[in-house]
């Protein structure tokens, strides 16, 4: 940390080169500190060092502009003038897509499917979590209607039949099949069905059961 009036001021050689070198550190630390400046210019630099936030003066030399904020435990960039990085601004990453743009994906991608439970014969999810999901049946239940649906989200849900025992299946009012024909899930131990659908609105999901998968 470094502050410096920039002002080299008239005196004897040893002085001279240590107010000169006070001056080039306080450059070079952008002016670093826990209070501002004394002297200020406009355009200045400034490195707030107890908020963590480097800032720059006006063009009117009246007030201290916020640029950046970092997280000096973790040595990342916090926020960009204000908007909070991975919430408001996506941190870059090579592995991370961007929303405003079309993406060209050179390899496959995987989404990690997300286990559901069944609780008091119902069955929750949260759509927001993944596109695809498993479940394997332990009574008789229903696949309630999911939380956070967005149009344009497809996926598949795995449904592994009870090992000794089969149990059934109903669907919550937003799954809709063809014909309007609610399908039966195979009633044999540890069988497989698959249910891949795809979301049209926050309240409505097209879906199909491909049976007995083996």
């Amino acid at each position: 940390m470094s502050q410096h009036d920039m002002n080299i001021a008239n005196q004897g050689f040893p002085a001279f080169r240590a107010d000169l070198n006070s001056a080039l550190t306080a450059l070079v630390s952008n002016n670093s500190g826990t209070t501002a400046p004394t002297t200020t210019f406009a355009d200045q630099w400034w490195y707030d060092t107890t908020n963590s936030i480097l800032k720059k003066r006006n063009k009117d030399n009246d007030a201290w502009i916020n640029v950046l904020t970092f997280n000096e435990t973790t040595d990342t960039l916090a926020s960009v003038a204000g908007l909070v990085i991975g919430t408001d601004v996506q941190a870059y990453s090579a592995n991370n897509a961007f929303l405003n743009v079309v993406q060209a994906y050179s390899k496959a991608q995987r989404g990690t499917a997300v286990s559901l439970t069944s609780s008091t014969a119902s069955i929750a999810s949260d759509f927001s979590l993944a596109n695809n999901f498993t479940h394997t049946f332990t009574e008789n239940t229903t696949l309630a209607n999911p939380t956070n649906l967005v149009a344009g989200q497809s996926g598949v849900i795995v449904f592994t039949q009870h090992a000794s025992s089969p149990k059934t299946l109903a669907f919550g009012s937003y799954w809709k099949f063809p014909s309007g024909t609610v399908p039966s899930v195979t009633a044999t131990n540890s069988a497989v069905d698959v249910l891949a659908y795809y979301v049209e609105s926050s309240t409505r999901i097209t879906a199909r059961l491909v049976l007995d998968v083996k």
